[in-house]
């Protein structure tokens, strides 16, 4: 799979989905609202061979990082792939569960959050991958109503 960007659509028990507020001193798109998520790492095997997490370990463990959630009820729900400056990428979005509207503790890259109706998402979220991602899983009824 190569680089792989995991964003996750956080969903709390009112139906609403978790962006972050990216700090003004962020090195990728400060000041802009996200989904939590980032690069998929490698993690170490039985055998001690770097071995990549799994889509859903990337989602939970970014969850944790970034919003200090922790989410159930992994799921993926929309995968593309293209060439990039970098070389190829593929970007996954996992639905997650979190329970009841829980308190968001943010991390360094990160200044602000909010739950906001998943219709809310694309108007807030200005990255042309994400915007498209959120756009393509309303469309698709990939989200709880």
């Amino acid at each position: 799979m190569g680089n792989v960007v995991v964003k996750a659509f956080v969903v709390n028990a009112e139906n609403e989905v978790l962006l972050l507020h990216r700090s003004g001193t962020d090195t990728r798109r400060p000041n802009q609202w996200d989904l939590p998520g980032g690069w998929r790492d490698k993690k170490v095997g039985e055998n001690g061979e770097e071995i990549p997490e799994t889509v859903f370990e990337t989602a939970a463990r970014e969850c944790w990082e970034e919003a200090g959630l922790v989410v159930s009820g992994l799921r993926e729900i929309y995968e593309t792939s293209d060439e990039t400056p970098h070389g190829p990428c593929t970007w996954v979005a996992v639905l997650a569960q979190v329970e009841g509207r829980p308190e968001v503790t943010l991390g360094d890259e990160h200044d602000d959050c909010a739950w906001v109706s998943p219709t809310e998402i694309p108007d807030m979220i200005e990255y042309h991958r994400y915007k498209r991602m959120a756009e393509v899983v309303i469309q698709d009824g990939l989200l709880p109503a």
